[in-house]
């Protein structure tokens, strides 16, 4: 996984190398599922108030978060079981939410691990998200968290990732919810999300009601959060972190993909990582009169505007009757990763 970190192929890049013979791409993946922008949700720790008003408030909407478990400090399994059949997702936030600086030797086992084992048994679906508790890491446990998860959630950094942006994917920024920010601040986070094109993370760890939680938000204030999403859901994405981050993922893997001629085909071939969710639908433009798209056996059909839907699981995609040749699609491309 280490080598997807720096993709330099970026999105924006491989729309000026295609443009160079046909003046706009003849082939893009639709950033952010083809909205202008993306927000992702994330809840940490497991508070009560989370299942109390975060998800009841959430389901209103009809909008889904990410929620980081710590498999340790489990309460009230039934219902996160509940939440996470309705659609929300569950990440693994350690086992015991300690400092780096409290765990002896081998400990990442049992705090990445098992704490990811324990989560998939009681919700019953693949937990592939990380949260770092107090956004601490080091190598050793990079390297467990690399081996347990496709994605995992930082704290500072930029806090726009914009489509062409290189990517740590072991430590996806996060903006952070505290009680003393007001109502009007997040809605400018979300709005300057959308007018730069990029997709920002929240972190909400207590809201008012909370027995135990850290820095509550008031209740009024969660729910504008929700509402100026809902007000905005026409043009940003607001989805879980760990279904936005496959498809982000995904896209970068495939625009470094080399296409090859094979008779009057032009095949694409890439390889899903290990650990990666299934199921993820890329949106992509494919331009040319009468081409014909397949996956496999599979026949794809556009949409009026030209669009397809692109299943990443398939590992291949194949284009006939293009209107352009391979040269246009690889001039200058750097290597496809191994």
């Amino acid at each position: 996984m280490k080598q997807l970190k720096t993709l330099g192929f970026t999105a924006s890049l491989f729309l000026i190398l295609t443009a160079q013979s046909w003046g706009a791409s003849p082939f893009q993946v639709l950033p952010w599922n083809g909205s202008k922008a993306a927000i992702s949700l994330t809840f940490d720790d497991g508070d009560p108030i989370h299942l109390d008003l975060a998800i009841p408030e959430l389901d209103k909407r009809g909008l889904k978060g990410t929620f980081f478990l710590i498999a340790g400090k489990l309460d009230r399994q039934a219902d996160w079981q509940k939440a996470a059949k309705e659609g929300h997702e569950i990440g693994n936030h350690s086992w015991d939410h300690k400092h780096l600086s409290e765990y002896g030797a081998g400990d990442f086992q049992k705090e990445v691990a098992a704490s990811r084992q324990t989560l998939e048994k009681m919700t019953g679906k693949p937990v592939l998200a990380y949260a770092y508790p107090f956004f601490e890491k080091n190598a050793e446990l990079e390297t467990v968290v690399d081996q347990n998860a496709f994605i995992a959630r930082g704290g500072y950094g930029n806090f726009i990732m914009k489509p062409d942006n290189d990517v740590d994917w072991d430590f996806i920024p996060c903006r952070t919810a505290m009680t003393s920010v007001d109502l009007e601040t997040y809605q400018q986070w979300v709005d300057l999300a959308l007018a730069q094109g990029g997709w920002s993370v929240f972190l909400i760890h207590g809201i008012e009601g909370t027995p135990w939680g850290f820095s509550p938000i008031p209740k009024k204030t969660y729910t504008g959060i929700l509402d100026h999403l809902v007000l905005k859901k026409k043009e940003i994405w607001v989805a879980s972190f760990g279904e936005i981050g496959a498809y982000w993922k995904a896209q970068k893997i495939l625009e470094v993909v080399k296409p090859k001629q094979i008779g009057a085909a032009i095949n694409w071939v890439w390889q899903k990582p290990a650990i990666f969710p299934t199921g993820v639908i890329l949106k992509m433009r494919i331009d040319g009169a009468g081409i014909q798209a397949s996956q496999g056996k599979q026949l794809l059909t556009p949409t009026t505007e030209g669009l397809y839907s692109i299943s990443f699981d398939a590992g291949n995609l194949s284009v006939q009757n293009a209107p352009w040749k391979v040269s246009d699609l690889t001039s200058d491309l750097p290597p496809s990763p191994p």
